[in-house]
């Protein structure tokens, strides 16, 4: 089920952000991107958990842990959601906000390459499946949260559109999900979590 949902908003807002700019869309973005400098410092942490970087430190603290299975979901989520999104970027050629927009506040490096969709987002959200998925509560809560912090922050930075990041964690979510799916078919169900 969360597969053909997340795939669905990825679809939509590919489909969405092809067409062209909405008012609505200009208007989160300026609302998101104009909130205080002030929020950077735990903006920029926070985004830190849709780096590519992430997949590999979670994956060897889960190894180190003892939790083979979680590493393994990680790593498989992580790489699907990073690789996809590169590839749906040259399906949807669909700009940076500098380069659509006037007056945007860029704060931080920024890529050049094109904004649809957010490969933090869909790296986060892969990551929050992955470990809702192999871990017991609240540790699925706080990946989800992060995950949202992460899309939150690519547009307050500057880097992303709404849609560009709503489609990306779309986008994470399918393919990690249709990973857990493809897993227990043919692992069954264990997981990681303690007994």
């Amino acid at each position: 089920m969360r597969t053909a949902v997340g795939a669905a908003v990825f679809l939509a807002a590919a489909s969405s952000a092809e067409r062209s700019l909405s008012e609505g869309e200009v208007e989160l973005f300026r609302r998101v991107n104009g909130l205080p400098d002030a929020l950077l410092p735990a903006v920029w942490s926070a985004m830190q958990f849709g780096t590519f970087a992430s997949v590999p430190i979670l994956g060897g603290l889960a190894l180190r842990s003892g939790r083979r299975e979680l590493a393994l979901r990680l790593a498989a989520g992580g790489a699907a959601g990073y690789v996809a999104a590169r590839y749906a970027k040259r399906a949807v050629r669909r700009g940076r906000p500098g380069v659509l927009l006037d007056g945007v506040r860029l704060r931080g490096a920024h890529a050049d390459d094109d904004g649809f969709p957010s490969g933090h987002a869909a790296v986060s959200a892969a990551l929050a499946v992955a470990i809702g998925a192999g871990l017991p509560p609240p540790w699925g809560d706080v990946a989800l949260g992060l995950a949202a912090a992460t899309s939150l922050g690519r547009v307050y930075v500057g880097a992303h559109l709404p849609l560009d990041v709503l489609g990306g964690a779309g986008l994470g979510v399918a393919l990690a999900s249709g990973l857990e799916v493809l897993r227990s078919r043919t692992r069954g169900p264990a997981t990681d979590r303690p007994r």
